[in-house]
């Protein structure tokens, strides 16, 4: 797998950061997709890249599905965050350091425990939850979420198998005054005969050139996070989240997306 896939030269920033966090879950199919075969490991060996991706691989083996996500999450925490260049810096500047930081995370997180990955996604995870839990925010936008669902459809949702992972897929009809810099959509992987979904989460997507008003798009993306053994052919249901306006500020603004302004847009869901 290639740690450094794509030309930060010929994408803008923001993408460039999209394209960055894509890099950094691509990293870690090879975790998600493993099984019990592997021997107990519970500390990294960063003896060299390959021993450094076989023990992530064999940490992860016996997790469950709740686990592995809060261990993806504190990998990708401690990878940019044990890069020394990258200490002290936030945001923007910090996730700029990303590719570098994947390449020399066999040295930066040699002998890190599986404990320690798990203790830190956790907390993440815990944050994050808070965050949504004491937000004021959220009744009160009720009305603003009704309208622009009933203004910017997302419809004809698949997941279907890719090289790595799955591709996630949707078209998106644009009928605000204005055009969409960026969208966040929901969604839930389950199949006919089982109560539990096989997968459920949010993706956050950059548009190159946007969906302008009156305007359709399809839209795809990467879903690494993807359990193996799901079927191929799985129904999806899919929700819009929020939108990003042409200066990628987010409509409704109760999550903070990497890349995008973390100011709220100043245009409406008005007629």
């Amino acid at each position: 797998m290639s740690y450094l896939g794509f030309m930060k030269s010929v994408i803008s920033v923001s993408h460039f950061l999209q394209a960055t966090l894509q890099l950094a879950l691509s990293l870690l199919v090879l975790i998600l997709s493993a099984s019990a075969c592997f021997a107990e490991t519970t500390h990294i060996d960063g003896s060299n890249k390959e021993t450094y991706e076989r023990s992530i691989k064999a940490m992860a083996a016996d997790l469950t599905a709740e686990e592995k996500d809060a261990f993806a999450r504190g990998l990708i925490n401690l990878v940019i965050t044990r890069f020394p260049p990258a200490q002290g810096l936030k945001g923007v500047q910090q996730f700029q350091l990303m590719p570098a930081a994947i390449a020399a995370a066999h040295i930066t997180l040699d002998g890190v425990s599986r404990e320690d990955i798990l203790a830190k996604g956790f907390d993440i995870l815990a944050a994050a939850k808070a965050k949504q839990a004491v937000d004021p925010k959220t009744d009160s936008e009720a009305p603003v979420v009704d309208c622009l669902r009933a203004k910017v459809q997302v419809s004809e949702a698949t997941i279907t198998p890719a090289s790595f992972g799955r591709k996630f897929s949707f078209k998106v009809i644009n009928s605000l005054p204005w055009a969409l810099g960026g969208v966040r959509v929901e969604y839930v992987a389950s199949s006919k005969g089982r109560s539990v979904p096989w997968a459920k989460g949010s993706v956050s997507l950059d548009i190159p050139g946007g969906i302008e008003p009156g305007e359709t798009k399809l839209l795809q993306t990467s879903l690494s996070l993807f359990p193996d053994d799901a079927p191929e052919a799985v129904i999806v249901k899919s929700l819009l989240v929020d939108v990003a306006d042409p200066d990628m500020q987010q409509l409704i603004g109760t999550v903070t997306v990497i890349g995008w302004a973390e100011t709220k847009s100043p245009l409406t869901c008005g007629p």
